[in-house]
């Protein structure tokens, strides 16, 4: 439809004054090869008798020594400009055009889509309990844009406050609601749109809510640049490394260490060989901590691959006391024993703990991340990219695989963050384990049409565009509970 549009508007478009053009003449004009100046100009005569010869010829299959057109399943982003050039050549009997005489018009047409409504939606299931996981409510970011293409986004933060971020009203220069930054603004351009929200939110924004809200804005922009250039996002950030990763499962703790065991035994027995329990009621002693993960390590096996978060509730020297009392139960890590501000701790552990230490999901955007990475503070990097966004996640990536760390995400949330976190963590190098939140919600197995889990503990690359995601429109009714004006 868009390309039809494109066309009909090229022929209905009122005559030009004198001067004036509508495209370069270059970009209608026969091919002439990427060569100096001179070189072509001497060559042009002797180039216009082949071209028609040229284009039988390629049509019969044989080598013309130009490149054709991307016609196969799958092509670039150039395809809907060839198939506009490709109308409007035929209507004017020119039977092959190469690629490179197509910068120009190509150019005007990546430069044509823009940002026109950015909607924030609040869904909440109806019971929440006072636990900490975030898969009980959610914030939805959808970017919509001329060329009607919808980018989601998700973040995993107070979904009130986030919607405020986005929904509000100019202040001054340095602090602006996101949406009035983005209203008419080129979706495929992330960088400098990060650059752009990170600069005018500098009062209240720089790291924490302020970075979420930028976070699942990016989300949305990268899937919208997806679905117009047809690729999946992981292509898109450079290419996937693997084709699946182990999933773990995630989920919290038990009431002791035998209600522990038996939830371990649960996922076990689902096809998942590692899983991680996390949070209350760890920190309330030394015999409660030690109890819970001698049955986690009893209800998974002797086999399986065992993680332990302990949700930030000690010092230093007591998670050092506690990493060397877990020990003998062979975790793969100790996450989050910490605060998450207290980076010095975090260094100081990492040199002595026998367990190797594993940290980042409070962390939002490159600039949290900063002090651990310089100061190399952390076996594991554990990036959420619904607090990162897919552009800083990239720059996390490429800091944490310079110094030899390994890479982890953190997604707690919604299928939307979970199929995020894939396309990311499939172009780290050294991926090695993928979260994969098991939480009883509906919002984390509604949400979206496609089924986003690990299967037999394998979490699948998805090579659909964008994220690949499609919303569960009759979901986001029933669990609707605010939306932007």
């Amino acid at each position: 439809m868009d390309l039809l549009l494109c066309i009909c508007s090229l022929a209905k478009a009122p005559p030009l004054g004198k001067g004036q053009q509508r495209f370069c003449p270059e970009d209608l004009r026969f091919a002439r090869p990427p060569f100096g100046r001179r070189e072509a100009r001497q060559g042009r005569l002797k180039q216009h008798g082949k071209r028609h010869d040229m284009g039988a010829r390629h049509e019969e299959g044989q080598d013309t020594g130009l490149t054709p057109p991307a016609r196969e399943k799958g092509a670039t982003f150039e395809q809907p400009v060839l198939a506009i050039h490709r109308a409007i050549r035929h209507s004017a009997g020119i039977r092959f055009l190469p690629t490179w005489e197509f910068s120009s018009l190509a150019q005007q047409m990546r430069c044509a889509m823009k940002i026109t409504e950015i909607v924030c939606q609040i869904l909440r299931i109806p019971q929440v309990e006072a636990k900490t996981a975030s898969s009980q409510d959610s914030v939805l970011v959808r970017v919509r844009t001329d060329a009607g293409i919808e980018g989601i986004g998700e973040a995993d933060s107070s979904p009130e406050v986030v919607k405020a971020i986005i929904d509000a009203p100019f202040s001054h220069n340095i602090a602006c609601g996101l949406r009035q930054l983005l209203i008419g603004e080129n979706p495929l351009e992330h960088e400098r749109l990060w650059q752009k929200m990170y600069r005018r939110t500098m009062y209240y924004g720089r790291k924490a809510v302020g970075i979420t809200a930028m976070a699942a804005i990016d989300v949305a922009l990268w899937d919208i640049k997806g679905k117009y250039f047809d690729q999946p996002i992981h292509r898109l950030l450079g290419g996937k490394q693997h084709d699946r990763v182990r999933g773990y499962a995630s989920i919290l703790f038990g009431r002791d260490g035998r209600q522990t065991a038996d939830i371990g035994r649960r996922w076990v027995e689902a096809g998942y060989t590692a899983v991680k329990f996390g949070w209350e009621p760890m920190g309330q002693s030394e015999q409660v901590d030690i109890d819970l993960v001698r049955g986690a390590r009893e209800g998974i096996g002797p086999d399986a691959t065992l993680l332990i978060d302990a949700g930030c509730v000690w010092d230093a020297r007591t998670a050092l006391r506690r990493a060397v009392a877990f020990a003998e139960f062979r975790p793969e890590w100790l996450e989050e024993p910490l605060r998450p501000d207290d980076v010095a701790g975090y260094r100081w552990l990492r040199d002595r703990s026998p367990i190797p230490i594993a940290a980042g999901e409070s962390e939002c955007g490159r600039e949290s991340f900063r002090p651990f990475l310089d100061t190399q503070a952390l076996d594991v990097y554990q990036v959420d990219i619904s607090r990162c966004g897919f552009t800083d996640a990239a720059y996390i990536r490429a800091r944490a695989e310079e110094i030899g760390a390994r890479l982890c995400n953190h997604c707690y949330t919604s299928p939307i963050t979970v199929a995020a976190s894939i396309h990311w963590l499939s172009t780290c190098r050294d991926a090695f384990l993928f979260e994969d939140c098991v939480e009883d919600s509906p919002l984390r197995h509604e949400l979206a049409v496609e089924r986003i889990q690990s299967v037999q503990g394998w979490m699948e690359v998805p090579d659909r565009p964008g994220l690949g995601v499609t919303l569960n429109e009759e979901f986001v009714r029933r669990y609707l509970v605010a939306e932007s004006c």
